[in-house]
């Protein structure tokens, strides 16, 4: 029987959450839905989730790469799959090698269930 997996989801937005939480609920996946950047670090830690998949918006998108960085700084965090979902932005852009570099995937919007599930088994394949 294979493990179920702890996916954290950093959102602000609780629509893009209620609306990823159905979606991916059907893949029998354990979800953990982080609704504020601000204490998803902490949180974080003490779920120890397999995968974090955050999502970057325009106006979040500062708060958001501080989140990865800490992530990546901490070797509490930095081995977890980290998965970002942002418009593919100029800054994104800018960053994206960077991103790859530290091991993050990008998944850019508009994306499919199909696409970001493909992502999380490569991330954590069976």
């Amino acid at each position: 029987m294979k493990k179920k997996l702890r996916i954290a989801i950093v959102d602000e937005s609780p629509e893009f959450l209620d609306l990823i939480m159905r979606l991916l609920g059907k893949e029998d996946y354990h979800l953990k839905p982080l609704t504020q950047h601000q204490g998803a670090y902490e949180q974080i830690k003490d779920i120890e989730p397999d995968i974090i998949i955050c999502d970057v918006s325009l106006e979040g998108e500062a708060a958001h790469l501080t989140l990865m960085d800490m992530l990546y700084l901490d070797p509490q965090t930095r081995t977890i799959p980290l998965i970002v979902c942002a418009a593919s932005t100029q800054n994104m852009q800018q960053i994206s090698p960077s991103l790859s570099a530290k091991g993050i995937e990008l998944v850019e919007k508009p994306y499919t269930v199909e696409e970001l599930v493909d992502v999380i088994q490569k991330c954590y394949p069976d």
